[in-house]
């Protein structure tokens, strides 16, 4: 009989490792950063927690593993708020200066 594959001691079978979020975070630091510049703030920081997950997962200390993976995850979720608040607030400030132009216009020859 042919022994079963047996792991080395400390580590997890692939579905039991922490996520690193690396996509995630590449993701939403490319897309916010063209939306807005000010997002890399949190995009580098992100990105650099994933990779550290990456790197810890790979020496098998799962419990930074662990921690880098939901640092990366939370600074990639502050990020896409932080981009929708200043996008958001970024239309609603053209906007409201566009329409407060045409306002006092005699003629109301603006155009929405």
């Amino acid at each position: 009989p042919v022994p079963p594959a047996v792991q080395p001691v400390g580590v997890l079978p692939p579905k039991l490792q922490p996520y690193s979020f690396r996509a995630l975070s590449l993701t939403v630091t490319i897309v916010c950063s063209i939306l807005n510049a000010t997002s890399l703030t949190f995009g580098i920081p992100a990105i650099a927690f994933s990779v550290q997950s990456e790197m810890q997962k790979r020496l098998c200390q799962y419990e930074k593993a662990k921690k880098s993976g939901r640092a990366a995850l939370v600074l990639s979720m502050v990020n896409m708020i932080y981009t929708f608040i200043t996008v958001t607030l970024a239309i609603g400030l053209y906007l409201g200066l566009r329409l407060n132009q045409c306002k006092g216009s005699y003629y109301r020859t603006c155009r929405y």
